[in-house]
């Protein structure tokens, strides 16, 4: 299997057991496993955008890791 297949599996399992949901998937399998730059940080106040949603999918799913949170109280 080569990194997108394995990528795209993953999302799928993600799918499945929970971890995202549909809107989520459907960003990460548009972008299909190419990395982008993601946004450092964003306000979560405002509507969220594709790459925000994105972003938040590979959080979810443990492919990225944010390097700091600020006003989040987790």
């Amino acid at each position: 299997m080569n990194s997108i297949t394995d990528y795209k599996a993953k999302v799928l399992k993600a799918l499945q057991e929970g971890t995202i949901n549909k809107v989520e998937a459907k960003e990460c399998m548009k972008r299909g496993g190419e990395f982008i730059e993601v946004p450092i940080f964003y306000d979560t106040n405002e509507p969220m955008t594709s790459i925000m949603i994105f972003s938040l999918a590979l959080e979810k799913m443990q492919m990225i890791e944010p390097l700091i949170r600020l006003g989040n109280d987790e």
